[in-house]
């Protein structure tokens, strides 16, 4: 019983160390969108939140051909 409860504490607590970074595409002054990366540190969250961006911007430009 105490091992579960020990488990279920580090389940709950884990997420906790979680690092957060939010990028913005933008088209001059326009937020065109956000994207929100979540990481083990900072710069892995902004990593993955900046991959998503440079995701969109291409995708963007290929619908505008």
């Amino acid at each position: 019983m105490k091992n579960l409860l020990v488990l279920i504490t580090l389940l709950f607590t884990a997420p906790a160390f979680a690092d957060y970074c939010t990028s913005f595409l933008k088209d001059g002054n326009y937020t065109v969108r956000q994207f929100s990366g979540y990481g083990y540190n900072q710069f892995e969250a902004c990593d993955q939140a900046m991959r998503e961006c440079r995701y969109e911007k291409q995708r963007l430009s290929y619908d505008r051909r």
